[in-house]
């Protein structure tokens, strides 16, 4: 396991690492039991958020979104072209993998690809 040192498993997903980390439902039938019931209550953003602080959450939102759209929008352009340029190859399994996507990630940002 690269998480913990230990054989036996591969990753921290598995319970038997020492640094697995429960799902939620798991904790909380750990924490108080199977006798709960989970539920969701939708309501309007205007109704949560303080009128004074709106207008800059709503920026941050917006500018927050726009990012992740571009960051996305040039990931899917890249990828593309990776396809395109390697259709003959019989090894495209690679971008099936979350590694290739997160060194994709840190490409487009201009980050240093760290695997």
């Amino acid at each position: 396991c690269k998480s913990c040192g230990q054989t036996g498993h591969k990753s921290a997903r598995s319970k038997e690492c020492s640094n697995y980390k429960a799902i939620l439902d798991e904790a909380l039938k750990n924490e108080i039991g199977g006798n709960y019931e989970r539920f969701t209550r939708k309501v309007y953003l205007e109704a949560v958020i303080r009128p004074e602080c709106k207008e800059l959450f709503t920026e941050k939102i917006i500018k927050l979104s726009a990012f992740i759209r571009n960051v996305l929008f040039r990931t899917q352009l890249f990828v593309s072209a990776y396809i395109v340029n390697n259709k003959d190859s019989t090894d495209l399994a690679l971008i099936t993998q979350q590694n290739f996507w997160y060194a994709i990630s840190q490409l487009i940002m201009g980050q240093k690809i760290t695997n």
